[in-house]
């Protein structure tokens, strides 16, 4: 995956700075969440906390799918407050609307960004494997430390890798 590091890195420090800014600019964020929405700040507050720690989990191979599924659904949850500041300019005279319609559609296509990075990630241990796999053919054989026979599969369907290491284990060894 070709972009994926500069896809991680950006959806860090985008968490990271916002994370920052929902705690350290709280008043200008509450003045962004609907009126009716209870415990303004508290969710403001919470949901800065929030982005960093994810952000700081997604700096982890092992965590990264479940951190980037976490962004995934809390950036698409927001969406309606990024779409109510847009439709509701005139409550905010401190941001011109075209502002507001540049942080609406950032807000929109960052999901993708986050997908790509985080949840479509692709381990370079994967890819080295892969390239194994397409180096010494479909059923490259390994050895376990047990000396059993695992067969790696690649793009092979669990019915015909069976039938192909079972033919494998029958014929004799050069």
């Amino acid at each position: 995956m070709r972009y994926q590091k500069q896809a991680v890195a950006l959806v860090v420090a985008w968490f990271m700075v916002g994370g920052f800014a929902h705690l350290f600019m709280a008043g200008f964020f509450v003045k962004l969440v609907p009126i009716d929405v209870p415990y303004r700040f508290a969710i403001v507050c919470f949901g800065g906390i929030l982005e960093m720690v994810v952000a700081v989990a997604v700096l982890f191979k092992e965590l990264r799918r479940y951190a980037g599924s976490v962004l995934f659904v809390c950036t698409l949850l927001m969406l309606p407050v990024h779409f109510y500041t847009w439709q509701h300019a005139g409550l905010f005279p401190a941001l011109p609307e075209w502002v507001l319609a540049v942080r609406l559609v950032l807000h929109a296509l960052f999901p993708i960004v986050i997908w790509y990075g985080c949840i479509h990630y692709t381990p370079p241990a994967e890819l080295v494997d892969s390239k194994k796999g397409a180096d010494e053919g479909v059923h490259g054989q390994l050895q376990t430390g047990v000396g059993q026979p695992v067969m790696r599969t690649v793009g092979v369907t669990p019915a015909s890798n069976a039938t192909q290491w079972s033919e494998q284990k029958r014929s004799p060894t050069p």
